[in-house]
C-alpha cells in the first residue's frame, strides 16, 4: 500500500498543479475536495462532482432547472473577483450568464474544434493518461515478485 500511498499523494499533487496551470480554478474547492480512499488493492480518488464539467464543459439544461445555477455563477463571479461594468449589477451578470449556460451550455461545451468535436479541457484527463497507470502497474508487479521471492528465500 506504500506504492499506492505514493501514487494517490503524487496524482492528486499532479491534478492540482493541472488545475492551477490551466487557468480554470475560481475557489479552489474542486482541489480542496480530491481524496484517496485506499485499500490493499485499490485506490479511488474523487472530487467534486462537476469534475466532468471542468473536463468538457456542461450541456444546455434540458428541463426547467432548479435555479441553484444562478447561486453559483454568483459565487463564481466573487471567487473570480469579476467586477460588472457598466450599468450592471453582479445580479444582472450572474442572471445573463446563467441563461446562456441554459441555453448553450458552457463555452467548453460548445465551442469545437476544426473537425466539430467538443473539446475537453484534458485538466484532469491529461494526468490520468500521462502513462503513470502502467508505471504504478509495473510498480505493483514488482513489488508482488519482491515479496514472493522474499518468502520463498
Amino acid at each position: 500500500t506504500d506504492i499506492l500511498q505514493s501514487f494517490a499523494a503524487r496524482f492528486i499533487d499532479d491534478v492540482r498543479d493541472s488545475m492551477n496551470a490551466s487557468g480554470v480554478t475560481a475557489s479552489g474547492k474542486f482541489n480542496r475536495s480530491l481524496m484517496a480512499d485506499i485499500t490493499p488493492n485499490t485506490v479511488v480518488v474523487t472530487g467534486a462532482a462537476y469534475a466532468g464539467a471542468i473536463e468538457r464543459g456542461r450541456k444546455p439544461t434540458t428541463s426547467d432547472g432548479d435555479g441553484s445555477l444562478r447561486s453559483l455563477i454568483l459565487q463564481w463571479i466573487d471567487d473570480k473577483g469579476i467586477v460588472p461594468q457598466g450599468n450592471i449589477s453582479k445580479d444582472s451578470l450572474a442572471y445573463l450568464i446563467t441563461r446562456k449556460i441554459h441555453e448553450k451550455g458552457t463555452l467548453l461545451y460548445y465551442t469545437t474544434d476544426h473537425y466539430g468535436r467538443t473539446k475537453p479541457s484534458r485538466v484532469i484527463a491529461g494526468v490520468i493518461e500521462d502513462g503513470r497507470i502502467d508505471k504504478l502497474a509495473k510498480s505493483v508487479a514488482l513489488d508482488v515478485i519482491t515479496q514472493v521471492k522474499s518468502a520463498i528465500l
